[in-house]
């Protein structure tokens, strides 16, 4: 079991169901690239639908627009593969602080519940 630590601020920043549900899976991600400070995290569109419970990946993209417009995610950039494919994402996260109130999630419940259902889960 691993959890992760989410700062209740989050409830404040007047987030959406889907809103919510990716910006919390995308904090649960661990650093791919230290050099971004320990904030940027390396994953598909695609995985990011299936692990919140979103069907579409426009909507997945949709979505990181408004937290980046809310300044909570930044993409960063998109690989290119050696055939010239576009390849996996790359986003900094702004993590909200922990110091004062905070909640811990279970890693496991990615990939099981819908956004309604996890917005409802955090806030338990």
């Amino acid at each position: 079991m691993r959890n992760i630590k989410l700062s209740n601020q989050i409830f404040e920043k007047g987030l959406n169901a889907k809103e919510l549900s990716i910006y919390a899976y995308l904090c649960s991600l661990p650093s791919d690239y230290p050099m971004f400070d320990g904030t940027a995290v390396k994953v598909k569109q695609s995985t990011i639908a299936q692990k919140c419970g979103i069907k579409a990946t426009q909507t997945v993209a949709k979505v990181i627009e408004s937290l980046a417009k809310k300044g909570l995610v930044e993409p960063v950039k998109r690989s290119v593969k050696a055939n010239g494919h576009k390849g996996t994402y790359i986003y900094t996260i702004r993590k909200l602080p922990t110091t004062d109130s905070y909640f811990f999630v279970d890693f496991s419940v990615f990939g099981k519940l819908v956004p309604r259902q996890m917005m409802i889960y955090l806030f338990i």
